[in-house]
């Protein structure tokens, strides 16, 4: 099965030839972009193959989507949730309806127990999880899949770091495209070294022979980047400055005599709030308020994504004094609340906003939303693809949708936005995929020198 990649097919088509391409292979990696339909064509293929035993292994909040878009895409057939309690799983695990979806974390405690069942199909969504070789979750799935007839994986971030990403990704479904991991690094890894503290470690520094590594996962794995059908995309990185307060709090960590990875962290979190600093009794953020005032002149749902729980929380007070109604999609809410809430902000036109964070990074639809204001970005492109999909989905009302990425001008904030131009730049790796390597110690201290950050005393939404 041949590779895809920026193919402006329509969705149906598409969507036939993963399904096909599914059918027709043991052992598959389905790696479209976000928003294709990942899901729908695990179901439509596994229904084809196996039709019953089936085992879908997602995430602990996707797993209800996944039960939704089972009942919807599977009439009749039987699909339940394994979670709770050991009892209640083991119960499930005994008397399988025709779908039964389990999380990474019951795949881990319950895999004694699911190696003995006769799956005849195994699917691991979101397995961008499964990234790391040696983690219990990826020995797991390595020991669940062998010897089904049909084990996929589903994902589309198949590499967030490097190449090695990959290896574990085919590894999880017990497919060795590229050989051992010793054969990875040995053969398509360049290695150096690089400092880390006090001392000069060996580290893969770049890739090598990878039109080789593109031969050799061909036949296993399909992913395609473009299709009609999905709005096209607006981003907008808008710079505003810190209060005075908060610009002052800045400039004290910044030059403070704290490890770098401290002052690295605690100046993004200033950048966000100065509610991350325990004796502030009246917390300021420009961002924040530039969000409410956006709210305030414009009509539309909004999601909001943002790394941290503590501007989230404070931005929950804000929308309350405001009057305006909200869901949240965090790690402070319980998941079956979390499902509740993806369908309260599609289907209530009262609630305008939906907060998310991490937790809403993978399989989860809030098209109902034009506009994303991400209050931070992560270092790494990939996932903030995903979150930036969570709106920009196939059958989305809206032609265009708008990500508004607020960036403090001057900050840590606008340099580290520099060094993410230039990752997505290098656009010649592995699929469409860019080996990325985390920042280390001495990047902090780069992005953290130098202070010119921006100071306002009040906030506009013009231009936006």
């Amino acid at each position: 099965m041949t590779e895809v990649v920026e193919t402006p097919q329509g969705r149906d088509d598409l969507q036939q030839i993963g399904v096909d391409a599914l059918c027709e292979s043991s052992r598959f990696l389905l790696a479209d972009t976000v928003g294709i339909g990942k899901t729908f064509q695990g179901i439509k293929a596994s229904r084809i193959v196996a039709y019953d035993h089936i085992l879908w292994v997602t995430g602990a909040q996707p797993s209800f989507q996944v039960l939704d878009e089972c009942r919807t895409h599977a009439p009749g057939c039987t699909v339940k949730v394994a979670r709770g309690t050991r009892q209640f799983r083991e119960a499930v695990y005994s008397d399988p309806p025709h779908y039964t979806i389990i999380s990474y974390d019951a795949l881990r405690s319950d895999i004694e127990t699911l190696i003995r069942m006769p799956w005849k199909c195994v699917i691991l969504d979101d397995a961008n999880y499964f990234k790391t070789p040696d983690t219990k979750a990826t020995i797991a799935a390595n020991r669940l899949c062998r010897d089904r007839p049909y084990a996929w994986a589903l994902t589309g971030t198949p590499i967030q770091t490097g190449l090695p990403d990959l290896w574990s990704v085919f590894h999880a479904i017990d497919l060795h495209p590229l050989g051992s991991l010793d054969d990875v690094y040995r053969n398509y890894c360049v290695w150096g070294w690089k400092h880390v503290g006090d001392k000069n470690e060996r580290a893969i520094t770049g890739y090598r022979s990878l039109d080789r590594v593109k031969e050799l996962i061909k036949p296993y794995m399909l992913r395609r980047t473009s299709v009609e059908g999905r709005p096209d995309l607006q981003i907008v990185d808008f710079r505003i400055g810190l209060y005075p307060r908060q610009a002052e709090l800045y400039r004290q960590v910044v030059t403070s005599p704290a490890d770098v990875l401290t002052r690295f962290r605690l100046s993004l979190q200033l950048c966000d709030s100065t509610a991350f600093l325990p004796r502030e009794r009246n917390p300021e953020s420009s961002k924040l308020d530039f969000i409410l005032s956006y709210l305030k002149a414009r009509e539309g749902k909004v999601v909001i994504y943002t790394m941290w729980l503590v501007p989230l929380r404070q931005l929950k007070d804000m929308l309350d004094r405001a009057c305006i109604r909200y869901v949240e999609i965090s790690g402070d809410v319980p998941i079956p609340i979390r499902n509740d809430n993806q369908k309260a902000f599609h289907r209530d036109p009262d609630v305008r906003v939906c907060l998310v964070t991490k937790a809403a990074e993978c399989a989860l639809n809030l098209q109902a939303a034009q506009t994303l204001i991400c209050l931070n970005r992560l270092a790494n492109p990939k996932r903030m693809e995903q979150v930036y999909g969570r709106i920009r989905r196939i059958g989305s009302a809206f032609k265009t949708i708008y990500i508004v990425n607020l960036i403090i001008e001057g900050s840590v904030e606008e340099r580290m936005l520099q060094l993410y131009d230039q990752r997505e730049a290098l656009s010649d790796g592995v699929l469409d995929d860019v080996p990325i390597k985390r920042l280390s110690v001495s990047d902090m201290a780069g992005l953290l020198a130098g202070d010119h950050v921006r100071v306002d005393r009040a906030v506009s939404v013009k231009g936006v």
